[in-house]
């Protein structure tokens, strides 16, 4: 059955309720899955498969059934749990407070052209900087502590949400 659709003028197929029920979905699906996971699959196996007829020493490239097992042994012992939380609880505090910098500035940027005159020229610089180049400087002044690793994070996402929040008030100007 077709029908004439108004908004294009093409002709498009209605679908029946049995043609829907019975239209190949758990096929799609599978195909999905497959172009999906396949690509996975290949390239851990060479990597085992390289690793295992290289001579190359395991604490540089190490098998992947090594890597899975000390995955499984820090699952059990509680530690890999321990460490994701540890790492997720960094990256959200480091993010909230970068954003909170980052809008703030923007916000003053986008709205009073002096802060624009103040903080365009620093921006501009620190955003040539990646934050991997910062560390080593974070380490020094702040030693290698939670706090030269947070500071990096911030920084990153203090500058792109200020970017981004100035452009976004440039465009519309906060206040009519």
């Amino acid at each position: 059955m077709a029908m004439l659709t108004t908004e294009t003028g093409r002709l498009a197929h209605v679908a029946s309720p049995e043609e829907i029920r019975t239209g190949g979905g758990l096929t799609a699906s599978a195909k999905n899955v497959a172009y999906t996971v396949l690509p996975i699959v290949v390239i851990m196996l060479a990597w085992e498969l390289a690793v295992r007829l290289s001579d190359m020493p395991p604490a540089i490239l190490p098998p992947l059934s090594s890597i899975f097992a000390a995955i499984w042994s820090m699952t059990l012992d509680g530690t890999l749990f321990q460490d994701v939380w540890a790492t997720l609880r960094r990256l959200f505090e480091s993010a909230f407070i970068g954003i909170a910098a980052g809008t703030i500035l923007g916000v003053l940027m986008g709205y009073f052209r002096i802060w624009k005159r103040m903080l365009i020229a620093p921006m501009n610089f620190l955003l040539a900087i990646p934050g991997t180049a910062m560390f080593p400087l974070s380490m020094i002044w702040f030693g290698l502590n939670e706090l030269a690793i947070t500071s990096i994070l911030m920084y990153e996402v203090a500058l792109t949400v200020m970017l981004k929040t100035w452009n976004r008030g440039e465009k519309r100007r906060f206040f009519p």
